[in-house]
């Protein structure tokens, strides 16, 4: 019963800390809520077999990144970049092995600037791409592709019905994965791939 009392504060705790920073940047905090277990599962799922280090975006409270540590990925080949200092900082506590980076996702040749040459097997993105202009959100998705190894996908959190990023031709493609109901708000993620 504690182990349960314990999750039950640590995730109204997460709530929380969410909140407040959708509050203070409603622009970088895309929901209410952080992602559900259900959504995370199908996230981490979208990673393809390999060893390259993953790449994540906007992890918020660290949901995607606990469900790939439950998933069994090594947190020495994740790295994440978070925008939000007080963020950043409660999951460098939580995720102690887990590379934060504090930087701007819109800009990862200066954020990854130490991280030159590196390519990542996935980018898994939990930023509020509809919340950003239509080119800062094209700039996005084609800019992090630059840092996908081969097919790699650049997995997008989205809550609306249509991509946050059109197909780009002869530069990336989109599929939509199903929608997970049981998150709040319900969400789906776009899966971009390069076409080379």
């Amino acid at each position: 019963m504690k182990l349960h009392s314990k999750k039950i504060a640590k995730s109204m705790a997460d709530d929380l800390r969410f909140i407040k920073g959708w509050i203070k940047e409603p622009k970088t905090v895309g929901s209410i809520k952080p992602t559900g277990r259900a959504a995370a599962k199908l996230m981490v799922q979208q990673i393809p077999e390999g060893d390259l280090p993953i790449l994540e975006l906007g992890p918020g409270t660290g949901v995607i990144t606990a469900m790939m540590l439950e998933m069994g990925y090594d947190p020495k080949r994740i790295v994440s970049v978070e925008f939000d200092p007080e963020f950043c900082t409660h999951l460098r506590k939580e995720f102690p092995e887990v590379n934060f980076i504090e930087g701007d996702a819109f800009n990862l040749d200066e954020t990854l600037k130490d991280l030159k040459g590196q390519k990542f097997g996935a980018i898994l993105s939990g930023i509020p791409l509809l919340n950003f202009a239509k080119d800062e959100r094209q700039k996005l998705v084609s800019g992090a592709l630059e840092w996908v190894a081969n097919e790699g996908p650049f997995v997008q959190l989205c809550y609306g019905p249509k991509a946050p990023v059109p197909e780009k031709e002869n530069v990336f493609k989109a599929r939509p994965t199903k929608w997970v109901l049981a998150n709040i708000p319900p969400a789906r993620f776009w899966i971009y791939e390069s076409v080379k």
